[in-house]
């Protein structure tokens, strides 16, 4: 191998290994519909005019085939997510230690 591509193996590595951050985004929840009678249907509602406020968001044109009514929802997340991990130094490779992390929402 040449210099230069030794050089940016080296640099691939190194972002690989040091330039990173934690996804945030892989903890929570999934919201599958919108409005009490869509979250029911698991998402399985976007073609089907069950309800007002699933068809403003998933499928408008079904709004044509809904009698006249006013519908009204509420719902509330309050999630408890907790991920931790923990790796023991070896000892060999590095001094002896404990190195622990823990991540709340």
């Amino acid at each position: 191998m040449t210099r230069i591509s030794l050089t940016r193996a080296g640099l691939g590595l190194w972002f690989a290994l040091f330039c990173h951050t934690t996804a945030f985004g892989q903890i929570g929840a999934i919201l599958s519909g919108i409005g009490p009678v869509n979250r029911s249907m698991g998402g399985a509602a976007t073609a089907a005019p069950l309800d007002t406020l699933g068809a403003f968001q998933w499928n408008p044109a079904t709004i044509t085939a809904l009698p006249n009514s006013a519908d009204f929802g509420l719902e509330l997340l309050v999630p408890q997510s907790r991920l931790g991990s923990s790796v023991a130094g070896s000892g060999r490779v590095s001094p002896p230690a404990h190195w622990a992390r823990e991540f709340r929402q």
